[in-house]
């Protein structure tokens, strides 16, 4: 098991995910923000709060590896949120939500989630491109290196819904 530093970490991450443009970055934090609302997300829900074209956001999120769809076709889960039960469950705002792993939620898809640092350990030793870091270092590692940006700040182009 090797040691890096957050700096290191961060871009390695980065790149290991594919690049969103500025249309698709309003897409995917608008398709997060309103999944976090606890139902399911309509593409032409997401088209209309993210004022772009609604042909290019079913396109779009077709070809995007990390969206679950319900039998009529709406978002129930997207990039590693989801609103049908795993055992990865969080609330937020009073809402019940789950995530694909413990802290995909939080970040990414990069990540697995150990009991403790002996269980983590164990996990990864014959693993050199894995790390070890506690659960705070690992959110701030996530928003760090995510193709959305810094998620506790608005993003100027996506309004805020409440």
């Amino acid at each position: 098991m090797r040691h890096m530093t957050m700096e290191e970490a961060a871009p390695a991450i980065a790149s290991s995910t594919p690049h969103l443009d500025r249309e698709q970055r309003r897409l995917a934090l608008a398709a997060c923000r309103l999944l976090a609302r606890g139902e399911p997300v309509e593409d032409g829900v997401l088209a209309d709060v993210t004022q772009l074209d609604t042909g290019w956001v079913k396109e779009t999120l077709e070809s995007w590896p990390a969206v679950n769809r319900d039998d009529g076709g709406r978002i129930v889960g997207f990039d590693g949120l989801a609103l049908a039960e795993t055992p990865h469950r969080l609330e937020t705002a009073g809402r019940q939500l789950y995530g694909w792993c413990a802290l995909d939620a939080d970040f990414c898809d990069h990540v697995n989630f150990f009991a403790s640092q002996q269980a983590g350990a164990e996990g990864i030793a014959d693993r050199d491109d894995a790390f070890l870091l506690p659960v705070h270092e690992a959110f701030r590692l996530g928003k760090l290196s995510s193709p959305l940006g810094e998620l506790s700040n608005p993003v100027e182009e996506v309004p805020q819904w409440r």
